[in-house]
Order: C-alpha cells, then structure tokens, then sequence
C-alpha cells in the first residue's frame, strides 16, 4: 500500500484580514520543514455582491523536502504531502502527520477555527479491483464491470462534535517510478466536522485529528476493501 496523499484544511470563523501575516512566527517544527521563503500572491480585492468567488491562496509556503507544501488564504490555511516517490505507508503518515498537527496547533492558536478536515488518499494494489470493490460494497452483477466506484458519508459523534466521514473507493492503475502501470484501488478518506458557529477548543481540534489518524492507520484503510 502507498500513500499518495496527506491533507489538513483549517477553516477559519472568520476570513482574516490579512493572510500573509498568518505565517510570521511558525514554530521551529514548522520553519525546518517550510524552510524556503514563501510566495505572497497578489489578491485583488474582491467586489461586495460578486458571486462565486474562489478564496485563492495568498501565501504559498515551501519546503526543500519533496512532497510538502502549505498555502494560506483569508478563509482556510492547508498543509499538503504529495507523493514524490515509494515510502513504507506507515513511516510517510507518521512523519506527515507529525507536521500536520503541529500546523493544526499553530492555526487554531492563530485564529478563530470552527472546522478542520484530515484527507487521505491511498492506493492498493489488487488484481481484481473491480470484483473486490463489488463484493464489498455493490452486487455481484457488477463484478465484471470495466471500471468502478463508490462513495458514501457515514457520520459519526464524538465528544460531541459531529463528524463527515467520507469515503470514496474506485478501481485504477497507476505508474510508480515510470514502470508498468499497476491495478489496484484507490481509497480517499475525508474526515472533517460540521461547521459550528462557535469556535473550536485546540483540545478538539486536537481530537478530530487523533480520531482521524486511527482510522487512517494501514490496516484499517486496508479493511475498507476487504
């Protein structure tokens, strides 16, 4: 199994003024790993009663390490990996994460925060990715499908807070290091609350992100398959 993807989103009650001063002081945690200078883009200001309007990065940060980069815009700040080349699934989502939620703390401290979202991508590989999809989840009818997918919300309660708990399965192939493309399913996983109109506690901030973790270890991606 190899992970593809590691996000964080943290949503902010309200826009910031001014996004580009979001990123003075990170802690040293922070600073080792966005270790270039950031990218300020100039925003135009946005027209009152223009619809529609994407909340576009103003700040890009950057980081010598391949994979990582964060972007700050006035409504939401997002801690991205991408994948650069083939890690042990457990080893990438351990030091991921380890950054992940120190950009939590460091937002949730910095702002008003009312949501946060933890989204994953993993691929698996699987010969019969379509078969294994339909037994799982659909009827057999569709076993000999060319391709397949499925989504579902399954909304949980903790402490609380009320949890999306978004999965979306679909067979692919994919290429590593420019070899033959291998077949396999791809599981992208989105936890995330449900916006509140009060502010988030950096404790539950805190919890959001353990109870995501625990459902984004190896072998329970694994089971969302099998």
């Amino acid at each position: 199994m190899q992970l593809l993807r590691f996000q964080t989103a943290v949503f902010f009650k309200k826009p910031a003024e001014r996004p580009d001063l979001l990123s003075g002081n990170m802690p040293s945690e922070l600073l080792t790993l966005f270790d270039q200078i950031p990218i300020t883009n100039p925003v135009p200001p946005i027209l009152q009663g223009v619809p529609n309007v994407p909340d576009l990065p103003v700040v890009t940060l950057i980081s010598s390490r391949p994979g990582y980069q964060g972007t700050i815009s006035k409504s939401r700040a997002d801690f991205f990996y991408n994948y650069t080349i083939k890690r042990d699934y457990s080893e990438l989502l351990s030091e991921a994460s380890k950054y992940s939620e120190a950009f939590i703390e460091y937002f949730c401290a910095k702002q008003q925060v009312n949501r946060i979202g933890i989204v994953l991508t993993a691929f698996i590989p699987e010969e019969n990715a379509v078969k294994t999809i339909a037994k799982r989840y659909t009827s057999r009818d569709l076993q000999n499908s060319e391709e397949l997918a499925v989504r579902f919300n399954k909304r949980e309660q903790k402490n609380g807070i009320q949890l999306n708990n978004i999965v979306n399965i679909r067979s692919d192939s994919i290429s590593f290091e420019g070899k033959a493309p291998i077949q396999g399913v791809i599981v992208e996983c989105d936890i995330n609350n449900i916006a509140t109109l009060t502010q988030l506690t950096q404790n539950e901030c805190k919890l959001i992100f353990s109870y995501a973790l625990e459902r984004y270890a190896g072998e329970e991606v694994k089971k969302l398959i099998l």
